[in-house]
């Protein structure tokens, strides 16, 4: 990795989760805005959505990291449970392992930062792992910087959730995409939103939580149509009502930004703006 030449009072950047969509960007982000990065991964970790940058950030297998001086610690790893896991490793996955790193580059310096979730703690295993983690960073590390960021739903272009379903399926032509009724609300954010929040709050060093989203909720319904208005595809039908909620389904999620807001942010990307493109950028 290159040294930052240009900027000899650079900040040493860590972050974990660096080989996944959301975490990827926040690597190229905070490069490009003069940090030192380093990122901890897993030795089977897929690097594709770091290939434009390998060269320029340092790569550590969680297994070799033995701490360091870093000035910010951005958590963006997380599990979701979406692959079958069970309940002990995505505790260990949202608990333990950011626990472990924190212990060895604990610092009164230190800022750490990290994404978490909107999803009320009584929602799932991964909801209550990710809160049960906020609350041992305030017992362990109680003088620790600590920013806590309650995110929404973010998407962009190939982020592996729902808006990439939606698309892969509307590119495939595929008869019928069967859906709930749709009217659950969620506050969908561009994922360039989402990173100029954390840039902001951390050029500040604003600690605290901070929920992040549009601040507007718009039914599933709404979300499915306006992807589909936007998409090229006029053959596939959207069946809503076809398949139940979910259990336990949060039927109305959206974030209170008026604290980052009083900080002079503010999203640039409405629905519309950020599907188009999205879809543009497949």
């Amino acid at each position: 990795m290159q040294k930052n030449e240009k900027n000899p009072g650079y900040r040493k950047l860590l972050l974990t989760g660096g080989t996944g969509f959301l975490g990827s960007h926040i690597a190229k982000k905070f490069l490009t805005i003069g940090y030192d990065v380093t990122i901890l991964k897993r030795s089977t970790s897929n690097l594709n959505k770091l290939e434009e940058i390998c060269d320029k950030v340092l790569l550590i297998d969680v297994e070799d990291f033995k701490g360091g001086n870093f000035d910010v610690f951005i958590h963006a790893a997380t599990s979701y449970g979406r692959n079958k896991e069970s309940s002990e490793i995505i505790a260990a996955t949202n608990i333990d392992f950011p626990l472990s790193i924190l212990e060895k580059i604990n610092s009164n310096e230190l800022h750490f930062l990290n994404i978490g979730t909107s999803l009320p703690a009584d929602l799932n295993i991964y909801a209550k792992t990710k809160h049960d983690f906020t609350e041992r960073v305030k017992v362990e590390f109680p003088s620790m910087k600590f920013t806590n960021v309650l995110l929404e739903q973010f998407y962009g272009p190939h982020d592996g959730t729902f808006i990439t379903y939606l698309v892969t399926e509307l590119n495939n032509k595929v008869e019928k995409i069967e859906l709930t009724e749709g009217k659950q609300k969620r506050d969908f954010i561009f994922y360039e939103d989402v990173l100029s929040a954390l840039e902001l709050l951390v050029k500040r060093s604003e600690l605290g939580e901070f929920a992040l989203g549009t601040g507007e909720s718009h039914t599933i319904r709404e979300i499915c149509e306006t992807v589909y208005k936007y998409h090229s595809n006029d053959i596939t039908k959207m069946e809503f009502g076809k398949i139940p909620y979910r259990d336990n389904e949060v039927m109305n999620s959206v974030a209170n930004i008026g604290k980052l807001s009083k900080l002079g942010w503010k999203p640039v990307y409405n629905l519309d703006s950020g599907i188009e493109h999205t879809l543009e950028r497949w």
